[in-house]
């Protein structure tokens, strides 16, 4: 009976390793079998995108050996080797101030050589600046665009195969995060210095649905001039960049 049960785990949560605890017994207590009285949504043709064993990852970092914020022994070993197994292009950088010492953006792109491609108006690679300017690892053939920051939070990235139209949403997105703010504040002085004002981004700009693109002075399409001038772009040209 559950109130013997019950009063069993009380004693038990006594001792240093208890064979059980209150909280075992409230899951023990409901059955996690699906019944099959209800339908999944496989039975109705909409199957999930996401997968137990990648979304259990998410979550495990609390658990994982050293615990939480375990970092050296743990964190640059254990993590940095599994980095070079799981994601075909990993990280280049890594932060140890945070629950997952790197970024991972998710892509159905199966194939690195795009990211060798030239970030716009420099002479580094896609590839270069997600992976060591914003300590981004790229996992190749996932089953959608998703960006997993360091805090394990998840972002939906725009569905493209344009290795630069996602490197720039995917740094869009870190650039509103907290240690993602000065990673790009870092990169921006150094490469667009005199082409972006940090200071006039803003996130709550109105945008004209009206298409007339302009080119910016960071190599990059904008839908018009309103849109450019809203993400700190100080100079553009009419029409899109070729």
């Amino acid at each position: 009976p559950l109130p013997i049960a019950e009063l069993s785990a009380r004693f038990f949560e006594l001792m240093p390793k208890p064979l059980l605890t209150r909280d075992q017994l409230k899951l023990l207590a409901h059955s996690n079998i699906a019944t099959g009285k209800y339908k999944t949504n496989s039975d109705i043709g909409m199957p999930s995108k996401r997968y137990f064993d990648e979304e259990v990852k998410k979550y495990c970092y609390m658990w994982r050996e050293g615990g939480q914020f375990s970092t050296g022994k743990y964190t640059s070993n254990n993590d940095l080797e599994n980095n070079s197994v799981d994601i075909e292009l990993p990280a280049l950088r890594y932060n140890q101030s945070t629950a997952q010492s790197y970024r991972v953006l998710k892509t159905t792109i199966s194939d690195p050589t795009v990211f060798d491609a030239k970030f716009p108006a420099t002479d580094l690679s896609i590839g270069y600046v997600l992976r060591y300017y914003f300590y981004t690892g790229i996992d190749l053939s996932s089953t959608s665009n998703e960006l997993i920051s360091m805090d394990i939070t998840s972002f939906q990235m725009p569905e493209t195969n344009d290795p630069i139209e996602l490197s720039r949403a995917a740094i869009y997105e870190i650039r509103k995060m907290s240690y993602g703010s000065r990673e790009y504040k870092d990169f921006v002085e150094k490469y667009f210095s005199s082409c972006i004002d940090i200071s006039k981004i803003s996130s709550n700009c109105v945008i004209p649905t009206i298409y007339e693109p302009v080119c910016g002075c960071d190599g990059f399409t904008y839908s018009n001039k309103s849109a450019a001038e809203c993400n700190g772009v100080l100079n553009f040209y009419e029409g899109p960049c070729r």
